[in-house]
């Protein structure tokens, strides 16, 4: 595993500019998560709905740990549209790209005027073929900003209910995140 490699390597990087006497700090973010996109089409086709879920598990950063939906709601016999967006604190188990879990109830209100929709998420990801690495190194003048990434595809077990109707998951995806921020 070659995450206490990289801890090691930023605190290294992190000591020389901590010891100097301008105001230097280092964010480190570290998270798992997991991720599906589901889908739904009534069955007289006028209703097409798709969302996106991510469930989080880290710490350092800007998004809480949870559940997060966003999706959207067309009608295309009545021409109408509904996008929502919520979100729900804990309900995730997520152990790096081996295996994630959500067991949670998320309200995404409406912020295009129509109504809220209610997500019941019951769903097992299980990590499956190779893993995706990447890394990136920049330095903008006031920072050092470091980020590694790993994903690998998911098959899933489980159930999405959106409002009562059950949604398709179409793809899903497990991601693990370290990244570092040394300001000077």
């Amino acid at each position: 595993m070659r995450t206490p490699a990289v801890v090691v390597a930023v605190a290294l990087v992190a000591l020389p500019l901590a010891a100097r006497p301008a105001a230097a700090g280092v964010t480190l973010v570290r998270g798992s998560g997991a991720i599906a996109s589901v889908s739904h089409t009534s069955a007289d086709g006028c209703v097409h709905t798709v969302a996106e879920i991510a469930a989080l598990q880290g710490s350092g950063g800007e998004l809480a740990s949870g559940v997060y939906v966003t999706g959207s709601q067309e009608d295309v016999c009545a021409g109408t549209g509904n996008g929502f967006a919520g979100f729900s604190p804990g309900g995730v188990t997520a152990l790096g790209l081996l295996f994630g879990r959500v067991h949670a109830t998320v309200v995404a209100p409406s912020y295009s005027g129509g109504a809220d929709v209610t997500f019941a998420i019951d769903l097992t990801w299980l990590g499956t073929g190779p893993v995706s690495r990447s890394h990136d190194v920049w330095d903008d003048g006031s920072a050092i900003n470091v980020q590694w990434n790993a994903s690998r595809a998911a098959i899933t077990a489980g159930a999405v209910v959106a409002d009562g109707v059950a949604l398709d998951v179409d793809s899903a995806l497990l991601a693990r995140e370290l990244s570092a921020t040394i300001t000077r």
